[in-house]
């Protein structure tokens, strides 16, 4: 016969797989999900394009052209 002490360890254990289990499928469709712009482009996709862009506004605000 289990004690009370027993009861609560199997009870605990039992919470914390599930937690393992659900943590491991957020993780995976958060793994799998995709940012992207209206024009449907990836984020991450456009990062070269936003560092010209940056670019060349920092060197019109330098020469003080806007």
């Amino acid at each position: 016969m289990e004690t009370a002490a027993q009861n609560e360890i199997n009870t605990l254990q039992q919470g914390i797989s599930a937690l393992q289990l659900a943590i491991q499928q957020a993780t995976e469709t958060i793994n799998s999900m995709k940012v992207v712009m209206d024009s449907g482009a990836l984020v991450g996709q456009i990062s070269s394009d936003m560092d010209s862009s940056l670019g060349d506004a920092a060197n019109l605000s330098r020469r003080g052209v806007i």
